[in-house]
C-alpha cells in the first residue's frame, strides 16, 4: 500500500513556461544567446532543474474596516541556486515569463498528479554572485490578478438600474480576464449609473465591491471567484471545512496547529458608518452603546449607489457588534508527522472564505468558535513547509 511520504526536496516542481534553447519567441528575448527561429516558434512548461531553497507565496483578501474593498495580487518569492535558469544568462527568462509552482501531493499512489499551489508571471528578479560564481537567484512572481486590476478601460458605462455589482464584476471577468467561477447570489441593490473614461479596471472594480460589499480573489488554479453579500453572510453559520485544535485527533477533519494569534482591537471594527450615496446625501448607522464605550470608530465611506434606498438596504446587511476579532491568524506544518501532506493541501488547495473550526484550551484560555479564512501563507524550505492563514468573522 502506498505511503505517499512527502519530500521536499523531490516533490516540489517549479517550472517556467519558455521556449526550446534554439527556437527564439518574439517580443520576449535577446540578441544575444538566442536565434531566430526558422519555423513556428513555441513555448514549453520547463522544471528549474536547480535547488529552490526558500519559496515564499501569499494569496488572498485585504481587510479594511470589515469589507473587501480592493483585490490583492498573489506574490511569490523564490530563492533558489542554478546557472542554467539563471535571468542575466538565459535569454528566455524575463519578467513577463509564464511560471507556476506544483507538488506532487500524493508522490506514491500518483507520481505524476501535480497539484498547483500558484500560477503567474515573472514579475522582477534579482541575482547575486560570489568570487567562485556561484549565484543566488530571488524571483518576484505575480498571479494575474494584478494585471487583471490594472487593465486601463477606455469607457465602461452603467446605466440608471441597469447593473447590479456582480454584473458589472462579471462584464470585466469576461473581458479583460478569462471569466468570472462563482455561484452568485442576488446583490443588495443596483449600482449608480455613471460612464468610467480612461480607468483602470481596479477602479471600476473597488466601486462594485463596495456597493456589493462582496469579496473577489483568484484560487490557486487561476479562477476568478466573486462572493457576493449574501455569501459572506451565510460562512460562519456554515458547516466547517476543518477543525484547528490544540488536542490531537485521528479525525479527517482534524489539523494540529503550531501557532496562534489572538487580537482585539475596537478599531478594528466600525461602530458607525456614514454612508454617502450619490448626490452627496448621507446615512448613518450607529451602534450606540459602542459608541458611547470607546467614542467614535467611523468608517466614512461613499457608496456608488443612487438612492436612499439602495443606501439604506446597503446599511440594513451590516450588524456592528462589540464582539470584537480574537483570532487573527494560526499557522500549522503542511507535512503531518507520518509524512503525508495534511489534506488541506493535497485534496483542495483553495481554502479562501471557507469556514474553519478553531479550539483552544491551553494556558487557562479556553474557546471554540468559527471563523473564515481571508489570507493564506505558504513559506517552503528544504527542511519544513509551514502555512499561516489569517481569520476574519465580518462585521
Amino acid at each position: 500500500m502506498a505511503n505517499d511520504v512527502f519530500s521536499i526536496k523531490n516533490n516540489v516542481v517549479i517550472e517556467f513556461q519558455i521556449p526550446s534553447a534554439t527556437a527564439m519567441t518574439w517580443g520576449v528575448s535577446t540578441w544575444d544567446n538566442a536565434n531566430w527561429d526558422s519555423g513556428t516558434g513555441s513555448t514549453a512548461w520547463t522544471n528549474l532543474h536547480c535547488e529552490a531553497f526558500d519559496i515564499t507565496i501569499g494569496q488572498g483578501c485585504p481587510v479594511e474596516s470589515g469589507i473587501f474593498v480592493q483585490p490583492s495580487a498573489g506574490v511569490a518569492t523564490i530563492k533558489l541556486q542554478g546557472a542554467d535558469y539563471d535571468p542575466f544568462s538565459n535569454a528566455r527568462i524575463h519578467s513577463g515569463t509564464p511560471i507556476r509552482i506544483g507538488i506532487q501531493s500524493i508522490p506514491d499512489t500518483n507520481p505524476t498528479f501535480i497539484q498547483y499551489i500558484f500560477q503567474g508571471t515573472v514579475r522582477d528578479f534579482s541575482a547575486a554572485y560570489n568570487q567562485q560564481g556561484n549565484n543566488v537567484i530571488t524571483i518576484q512572481a505575480v498571479d494575474g490578478m494584478q494585471d487583471f486590476l490594472n487593465t486601463r478601460v477606455a469607457s465602461y458605462t452603467i446605466g440608471s438600474l441597469s447593473k447590479y455589482p456582480a454584473d458589472v464584476l462579471t462584464d470585466l471577468a469576461n473581458t479583460y480576464y478569462s471569466g468570472l467561477s462563482a455561484n452568485i447570489l442576488p446583490d443588495i441593490y443596483f449600482m449608480a449609473a455613471k460612464t468610467y473614461t480612461n480607468v483602470r479596471v481596479g477602479d471600476i472594480v473597488k466601486d462594485a465591491l463596495i456597493a456589493g460589499l462582496g469579496a473577489l480573489y483568484l484560487n490557486p488554479d487561476g479562477t476568478m471567484q466573486y462572493l457576493s453579500e449574501e455569501d459572506l453572510g451565510t460562512i460562519i453559520s456554515s458547516t466547517y471545512d476543518y477543525h484547528f485544535s490544540t488536542t490531537h485527533s485521528t479525525a479527517a477533519t482534524h489539523i494540529c496547529m503550531t501557532g496562534l494569534t489572538m487580537k482585539a482591537d475596537t478599531r478594528d471594527l466600525p461602530n458607525e458608518i456614514i454612508a454617502t450615496y450619490t448626490g452627496g446625501s448621507q446615512l448613518t448607522l450607529r451602534n450606540q452603546d459602542a459608541y458611547d464605550l470607546y467614542g467614535a470608530v467611523s468608517l466614512d465611506i461613499t457608496v456608488p449607489i443612487d438612492d436612499a434606498t439602495g443606501t439604506q438596504l446597503w446599511l440594513d446587511r451590516l450588524n456592528l457588534t462589540t464582539n470584537v476579532r480574537r483570532v487573527q491568524g494560526l499557522s500549522f506544518d503542511a507535512i503531518k508527522r507520518e509524512g503525508q501532506l495534511w489534506d488541506w493541501i493535497n485534496l483542495d488547495a483553495n481554502h479562501f472564505f471557507s469556514p474553519q473550526k478553531i479550539s483552544y484550551n491551553l494556558g487557562g484560555i479556553t474557546f471554540s468558535e468559527t471563523y473564515f479564512v481571508t489570507h493564506q501563507n505558504h513559506h517552503i524550505t528544504p527542511d519544513s513547509w509551514d502555512i499561516a492563514i489569517e481569520l476574519w468573522r465580518g462585521i
